[in-house]
């Protein structure tokens, strides 16, 4: 093996097959096969698929099975300087904290480093998946570990040289990105980030200033640096409270709106009129508006159903349902109830806006008139 890698020969073991059982030697594969294994385990050769070096799993199957016999290389033992193979054990015990590099085999401190740099690589690019602005930034430690994720002969040479490169990417980036995506900092990013979304509109409704310190986070390109996600956690703990607190008094004050109403229908004289039986008609679709209100989060939504408009229509609608619901007899032998028209009909459609006293006065003229031919015609105007 020596003197064939000295003339820049490729050994295979089909190589190794074809001179050794035939003459003069004659040995059995069989027999071969336990010299080429022990010369593995004394590290005296290191045998490769193509340039990749195999594992000791790897290297018992390349052995077992004939079809990889062309394929497999074999090398006589790569021998590292003992300084060299001391300062790269050094090197990836910082790099690789995980990793047990107490050997003194060259090739099991390889294939160690190879193991933790590739899982250390797969790990990112998994991480840089992550569908926030920050996941490019993954990028960088990625391409530096990329750069000694080599083959074994040039390994250590580039380890020596990629020194102050590694480490310094590992403590300024790969230290902060690992603790923040297999801590609990990452959660804490999800939580905002999820919180801003659902409260995109609610967030205008509040002043406090550290709203920004979220909105600011979720554009960081780096928040697993220093301190930004525990300030940030420190911002979002305040504005949730004054979010929610804000939803809740949204809500109280428009189910009180409708509950108005509700007594304001019930308190109606034709009410009464009304079967007892059927009177959860003229009320239920009232209440099925509050229990609506109580299931939604947004402010806007919740201003939404009980503005101006919205609460006369709901009025309207339960005149009008009460009307319905007055048994026809009753509604011959007492005509109590009134015909009612909403006050937003009668505002006046041909005048856009009031510039000057005269467009007030017509403005104010035309709804009077309005206001009292509804009157005489003996209809209620519901404001």
């Amino acid at each position: 093996i020596k003197r064939q890698n000295r003339e820049f020969q490729t050994i295979t073991i089909s190589k190794i097959l074809d001179t050794f059982t035939s003459k003069p030697y004659g040995w059995y594969q069989a027999a071969i096969m336990c010299i080429i294994a022990s010369l593995y385990k004394k590290k005296f050769i290191d045998i490769f698929e193509s340039s990749t070096p195999l594992s000791r799993n790897d290297v018992y199957t390349a052995l077992t099975n004939n079809r990889k016999f062309a394929n497999t290389i074999i090398k006589p033992a790569t021998v590292v300087d003992e300084k060299v193979l001391k300062l790269s054990k050094e090197i990836l015990a910082e790099l690789l904290p995980e990793g047990k590099f107490s050997s003194n085999s060259a090739r099991e401190i390889y294939e160690e480093a190879k193991s933790g740099i590739e899982k250390l690589i797969k790990d990112l690019e998994d991480y840089k998946r992550v569908p926030y602005p920050f996941a490019e930034s993954f990028e960088e430690p990625i391409n530096t570990l990329s750069k000694v994720n080599i083959g074994f002969d040039d390994f250590f040479i580039r380890l020596k040289e990629l020194e102050d490169e590694l480490l310094d990417m590992k403590e300024d980036m790969l230290d902060p990105m690992l603790e923040f995506m297999r801590g609990n900092k990452f959660q804490i990013y999800k939580d905002i980030d999820e919180f801003v979304k659902d409260n995109k509109t609610n967030l205008y409704h509040i002043a406090n200033v550290k709203k920004n310190d979220l909105l600011a986070l979720l554009k960081d390109r780096e928040p697993f640096k220093g301190r930004k996600i525990l300030d940030a956690n420190n911002s979002f703990k305040l504005v949730k409270e004054e979010v929610d607190r804000l939803i809740k008094d949204t809500r109280i004050k428009a189910k009180e709106k409708i509950e108005t109403i509700i007594t304001e229908l019930q308190s109606d004289e034709n009410f009464k009129e009304v079967p007892i039986q059927e009177r959860y008609k003229i009320i239920r679709p009232l209440q099925n508006i509050q229990e609506e209100i109580e299931k939604s989060s947004s402010i806007d939504f919740i201003n939404q159903l009980v503005s101006n408009e919205k609460l006369t229509a709901y009025k309207m609608d339960g005149f009008e349902r009460m009307e319905e619901l007055i048994p026809q007899k009753v509604a011959d032998e007492n005509r109590m109830y009134k015909r009612r028209v909403s006050i937003q009909e009668l505002i006046p459609k041909n005048i856009r806006k009031i510039e000057s006293i005269e467009d007030a006065k017509r403005y104010i003229k035309e709804l009077e008139n309005n206001l009292l031919k509804e009157i005489e015609d003996g209809k209620q105007i519901i404001i």
